[in-house]
C-alpha cells in the first residue's frame, strides 16, 4: 500500500468527544485539530480486530466515515470498492485508505470525523487507541474472549479504558503533497507516549504525548500509534502478528518506543521480571529494525504513590517492588533503565525520561520531581516543570 503520512502534518488527538449511533452499527466522533491549512485529506482505517484469537476464523468489518467541517457540515468519505450505502469492507488484518477528500481546512481549526462500524456476525467491534470516549450498548451478538488482546478487539463495557472508540488510523495529506524527505516519525507505546496526563486540561485536544508535542512545534509529520494501557509484551506480539502495524510504520524514517511502565505495574498480564520485560522490548526493536528505520527507546519514569499530590519527593512510595526500593543491585525498573542507556543494537538513540523526571530519596526509592506529574505515572510538560519535551532529538530525525 502506499502509505501518505500528513503533510502538513495533521493531529489525531487523544480524547473522543461525543458519540453519534447511525448505521446499525457503532460510530465514534472525534476531535481533530489541523496543524497547518489542508486542502485534501485521506482518511486510513484498519481491520485488526478480527484475526482469530477472539473468533474462530479471521473476520472482516464494514466501516463508513464523514468529514465534519465546520460542525454540522458533513463531507462523505468515499472508499474504492464501497457499496451503495457508503460502507467500505476492511478484510481481516488490513489497512483501508480512503480516497482524497477536498476539503478546506484553515490552520488552527478544530473539525471531526464520524466513523461508524459493523462487524461480521460473530466477530467483534474494532477499539482504538482513545481513552475517552462514550460507550454505547446495542445488542450485541459478539462475545468477550478475555485472553485476547482488548485493545484491538474487545467489546465495550462501562470500564475507561474499555469504552467505546473506533477512528482513523491517521489523517494524511494525499502523496504529492509530501516534499522531499522529511522526517515522518512513528510512534508506539502506552498511555505516556499516547499522551494521556500531559495537558493541564486532560482529555481535550491539548493532551497528546512528548513526542507529538515535539514534532508539531518542528513542523515534523508523525503518526501516533499507542494504545492506552498496554505494555511490551503486548506489542512484541501486536508488531509479530500485524503485517499491517508494520507497513504503517515501515513510512516512517524513526520510531520512538515509549514502553515498560505497565509491565512493571503488572497491568493485566502480572508482574514482569526485569529480564522478561528486557527480552520483550529486544523483540520489538528487532522487528521494526526488519524495515530499515531508525528506532528511540525512552526509559520508564518512575511509579509511585503520593500522599501529598506529588508536592515532595519524602512522601512519594514506589507502586510495588519492581519500582523499588534500590537494593540488591537495584529494583527492576534500575535494571531495565541500566539496559535501555547502553543502546544496544538496533536502537539509534534513547530518549532519558527518568534520568528528567526520577531523584531518589531518604528512603532509596526513585520518585517524581515534585511537579512534574500529577497521577505518579505521566510526565506533565509545561510552565515551571522540567521540559520533557525537549529531550525528544527532534533534529536527529530523518
Amino acid at each position: 500500500m502506499a502509505f501518505a503520512f500528513p503533510s502538513p502534518p495533521m493531529a489525531s488527538w487523544p480524547g473522543c468527544l461525543t458519540g453519534i449511533a447511525k448505521d446499525a452499527g457503532r460510530a465514534t466522533r472525534k476531535e481533530h485539530v489541523a496543524l497547518f491549512a489542508a486542502g485534501k485529506l485521506q482518511l486510513v482505517y484498519a481491520g485488526w480486530a478480527n484475526l482469530g484469537t477472539t473468533a474462530p476464523h479471521p473476520l472482516p468489518i464494514r466501516v463508513k466515515a464523514s468529514i465534519e467541517y465546520p460542525a454540522g457540515n458533513y463531507l462523505p468519505v468515499h472508499f474504492h470498492d464501497e457499496t451503495a450505502d457508503g460502507f467500505v469492507t476492511i478484510p481481516a488484518g488490513a489497512n483501508v485508505t480512503s480516497l482524497a477528500c477536498e476539503i478546506a481546512i484553515p490552520s488552527g481549526a478544530k473539525f471531526f470525523t464520524n466513523t461508524s462500524v459493523i462487524p461480521s456476525t460473530g466477530g467483534t467491534y474494532p477499539i482504538g487507541r482513545d481513552h475517552g470516549a462514550v460507550a454505547f450498548n446495542p445488542p450485541d451478538s459478539c462475545t468477550l474472549d478475555t485472553t485476547s488482546d482488548y485493545t484491538l478487539s474487545r467489546q465495550p463495557d462501562s470500564s475507561p479504558e474499555a469504552q467505546y472508540c473506533y477512528i482513523p488510523l491517521a489523517i494524511c495529506g494525499v502523496p504529492e503533497l509530501r516534499s522531499g524527505k522529511s522526517p515522518v516519525v512513528g510512534i508506539i507505546g502506552d498511555s505516556i507516549a499516547q499522551g494521556v496526563g500531559s495537558s493541564v486540561i486532560p482529555s481535550t485536544a491539548e493532551e497528546v504525548g512528548i513526542v507529538q508535542q515535539a514534532c508539531q512545534r518542528a513542523g515534523i509529520g508523525y503518526v501516533n500509534l499507542a494504545i492506552n494501557n498496554s505494555n511490551a509484551a503486548h506489542w512484541a506480539l501486536y508488531l509479530a502478528a500485524n503485517p499491517s502495524l508494520l507497513e504503517v510504520l515501515s513510512a516512517s524514517s524513526d520510531v520512538v518506543v515509549i514502553i515498560g511502565s505497565n509491565d512493571l505495574f503488572g497491568y493485566r498480564l502480572g508482574l514482569a521480571s526485569a529480564p522478561h520485560l528486557i527480552a520483550n522490548l529486544q523483540k520489538i526493536w528487532d522487528i521494526l529494525a526488519t524495515q530499515r528505520i531508525r528506532i528511540w527507546q525512552a526509559t520508564i519514569p518512575p511509579k509511585t504513590h503520593s500522599t501529598d499530590n506529588y508536592r515532595t519527593l519524602a512522601n512519594q512510595s514506589p507502586w510495588n517492588p519492581n519500582f523499588g526500593p534500590e537494593a540488591n543491585g537495584g529494583s527492576p525498573w534500575s535494571v531495565v533503565n541500566a539496559f535501555i542507556r547502553k543502546i544496544p543494537a538496533p536502537l539509534t538513540g534513547i530518549i532519558d525520561l527518568a534520568a528528567k523526571a526520577a531523584v531518589l530519596n531518604d528512603r532509596f526509592v526513585y520518585v517524581w520531581r515534585p511537579g512534574t506529574t500529577s497521577d505518579g505515572t505521566h510526565p506533565i510538560p509545561g510552565a515551571g516543570n522540567p521540559d520533557f519535551v525537549s529531550l525528544v532529538p527532534v533534529k536527529s530525525f530523518g
